[in-house]
């Protein structure tokens, strides 16, 4: 981890007497950006300093050393703002962090503390993923709804056994070969120890990401014993800066959409902030076969021809004026509804005829010890198939595309 590079303007000083912490912002799975204000009195030789850790660890990483600036700065006696890009953090943890200032060498940095934060959004902040859904509804949205709600009974959260573990991969893990019986080998895999996939014995989802390079890998039907999948597919993207989408392709996808598996999941740390801050992804029972729409590029063409079908790559939300609070009791069901009303749906893949609905997914933290997540709880659980209301779920509308 190392801090990143401090964007301050030259008139913008921080005082040894006066310095106080902001929220941090623009927090990725990554990185963020630490902020703070502060001023510094005449005669004062200002130097300041961050530094931050994961929740529970002892040992600090540090920024450089900033300054020293000579006072009175700012001139007018307001409170400068400071801010520092820290890169390099480890996804899903919870950090803390400070920042320290002194009026002049000899002195020690006074430390004050600031607001935690989570490591925890996949993707670049202008991916559709990371957009409110906040386009207008689509001139036929009330009679694709009608076609899905005649097919759907129930709306659970896929997660556990039945969705994607997100195996976490660095550069000190070996490159190994995996066979894709029907897409083709992918070579120079990052492949940590403990790989693990789904345990539903149909799809055996499996996601690998290195967190030093963005190198993102997914895998259908994959066995991890054997390294071998159905297929598997390498975003062209990173991980982290990318759109979570297989965009050309040539690259493949391990969903009926081109959407990457981990785009679109729930993740506890969600539960534990109390809002979702991204879209999500769902599942529903025969897609249109014509499509996919933007931004799919592609789709499994093995659902509905009727036009009135939903297709892979739609975006799904609540009404603007839908009240969540009214609509459940539940906290988490709370949560999940606020997000499909703030940042809606993504259609991705085909939940089948025969289950009849609409499903949700969160990532699988029990896969093994080794996944993204695991030690952790979702709020509902042991449940292995927690559900929404399928109240809320009717309620939706499709966004134009």
């Amino acid at each position: 981890m190392r801090g990143g590079v401090f964007v301050i303007l030259a008139v913008l000083f921080l005082s040894a007497c006066s310095v106080g912490s902001d929220s941090p912002s623009a927090t990725t799975a990554t990185s963020t950006t630490l902020r703070a204000h502060g001023k510094c009195d005449a005669g004062e030789h200002c130097s300041w300093q961050w530094r931050w850790r994961v929740r529970g660890t002892r040992s600090w990483s540090t920024s450089p050393l900033k300054g020293p600036v000579g006072g009175p700065a700012p001139r007018d006696g307001s409170k400068a703002p400071l801010r520092d890009k820290v890169t390099g953090l480890r996804p899903g943890n919870t950090y803390e962090w400070q920042v320290g200032g002194r009026g002049s060498d000899s002195d020690p940095l006074t430390w004050v503390d600031g607001s935690k934060f989570n490591t925890f959004r996949f993707f670049r902040p202008a991916s559709f993923w990371n957009q409110r859904a906040s386009g207008a509804t689509h001139p036929n949205s009330q009679s694709m709804m009608s076609w899905l709600t005649a097919r759907i009974s129930k709306a659970p959260v896929s997660w556990d056994r039945y969705s994607v573990p997100l195996n976490i991969a660095t550069n000190a893990d070996p490159r190994v070969r995996v066979t894709a019986t029907e897409t083709g080998a992918l070579t120079n895999v990052s492949w940590p120890a403990g790989v693990a996939s789904s345990g539903d014995g149909d799809d055996n989802h499996g996601s690998i990401l290195n967190i030093d390079t963005g190198e993102l890998w997914d895998f259908w039907q994959l066995n991890p014993s054997t390294r071998t999948a159905s297929v598997g597919a390498k975003d062209s993207e990173h991980g982290f800066t990318g759109d979570g989408n297989h965009t050309t392709p040539a690259e493949g996808s391990a969903r009926g959409s081109s959407f990457d598996l981990i785009a679109g999941e729930m993740q506890p740390h969600d539960f534990t902030q109390g809002h979702i801050d991204h879209a999500l992804i769902a599942s529903i029972p025969a897609p249109a076969r014509w499509g996919p729409v933007g931004p799919s590029t592609r789709a499994d063409h093995n659902g509905d021809s009727s036009p009135k079908a939903i297709p892979e790559g739609a975006r799904l939300r609540l009404p603007r004026g839908f009240d969540c609070n009214a609509a459940t009791g539940i906290t988490w069901q709370r949560v999940v509804c606020n997000a499909l009303k703030q940042y809606g749906a993504m259609v991705g893949d085909n939940s089948g005829n025969a289950s009849r609905s609409f499903e949700l997914e969160g990532f699988d933290i029990n896969a093994s010890r080794t996944v993204y997540g695991h030690g952790q709880s979702y709020p509902w659980g042991s449940d292995e198939w927690p559900c929404m209301p399928i109240g809320i779920i009717r309620r939706m509308e499709v966004v134009q595309w």
